[in-house]
């Protein structure tokens, strides 16, 4: 287990949400734009599950991909059925010139990981999230966020740990990579 960084800042406690649950909102006015995030999220779903074509080869995937969000994504993760084909579409939607992951889809994608004891493409999703980190306050929630995680079972490979020195090192965190 890595060891916790110094206490959270500001900035990161008021980011958590923001960092992993982009799509909470409280508010007495009504959602419309949830209707939409549902009715994408439950049409690219389909499209996965269609086993006469193909996902990858659908062209109504593809003409729905430049509508995806972060969020759209991270949901599919939480509500598609198989954790293989969600993993391979969370790959593969990546690739996209127009999109880019956030922390939340990594989250997603690394809490259904874990919770199906699917360790090995964890561990890549976790080096994934480590590099996408922006700044020093993303690579301290990160940071803390694998900590959790590894009492479920996802310990650090040394490729992942050193991914994550690399990274504390880019951010000039030699002090907090040395506490590791």
């Amino acid at each position: 287990m890595v060891k916790p960084l110094k206490p959270h800042s500001g900035y990161l406690v008021l980011n958590c949400k923001r960092l992993c649950c982009p799509f909470l909102n409280f508010s007495s006015k009504p959602d419309f734009d949830n209707r939409g995030l549902s009715n994408l999220v439950h049409r690219v779903c389909e499209i996965l599950s269609n086993p006469r074509i193909p996902w990858r080869g659908s062209s109504e995937l593809k003409s729905l991909t430049p509508k995806l969000k972060p969020y759209h994504v991270a949901k599919i993760i939480e509500t598609y059925h198989s954790t293989d084909s969600v993993l391979q579409f969370f790959y593969w939607v990546s690739k996209r010139h127009f999109y880019k992951h956030d922390m939340s889809c990594y989250v997603s994608m690394l809490n259904r990981l874990v919770k199906d004891k699917n360790f090995a493409p964890a561990d890549h999703v976790r080096i994934l999230m480590i590099k996408a980190c922006k700044d020093e306050g993303e690579i301290r929630w990160v940071v803390d966020f694998l900590n959790e995680i590894s009492g479920r079972g996802l310990t650090h490979s040394l490729y992942s740990f050193n991914t994550l020195l690399i990274q504390l090192g880019k951010f000039d965190m030699v002090a907090a990579a040395q506490r590791l």
